[in-house]
């Protein structure tokens, strides 16, 4: 996997990926990167640009057990799946092109799935809150 990832990553710059193995990934909304950044500094972040999304890598086999509702309607991606990678160096924005906003290291770190979920429904929340109307804030 390490050479055909090597080849796309020098002719394209990402390489798409099985997932299941080496990792997991857990799909949230653009506004969740910096949330998540912050709560777990070690955490290795994908930024896709063109849709919005971040990829937040986690360990392999918690799509076997993550749940939708204590997630905040966040799906998490396991065996059988693939995701597109970019390249460990593409750490900047280049037109719609996927990024690292923290590339994984030499020693790759996920963040407890429990609290990661915990993080993810709390700002679905917080987002859902700030777009009701005024008038239903008030008791």
């Amino acid at each position: 996997m390490r050479q055909h990832a090597a080849r796309w990553w020098s002719s394209t710059g990402c390489a798409l990926l099985p997932t299941g193995d080496a990792f997991d990934y857990v799909k949230a909304p653009g506004y969740c990167a910096r949330a998540v950044a912050d709560r777990f500094p070690k955490a290795a972040l994908i930024n896709y640009p063109r849709y919005w999304r971040v990829a937040v890598l986690v360990v392999p086999g918690t799509a076997n057990t993550w749940d939708l509702e204590t997630a905040g309607g966040m799906v998490c991606e396991g065996a059988g799946e693939h995701l597109n990678v970019p390249a460990p160096d593409r750490t900047a924005m280049e037109g719609e092109d996927p990024y690292w906003l923290r590339p994984p290291g030499d020693q790759p770190w996920f963040p407890p799935a429990n609290e990661l979920a915990a993080l993810l429904h709390r700002l679905e929340e917080d987002v859902m809150r700030a777009q009701q109307p005024a008038n239903e804030h008030r008791t």
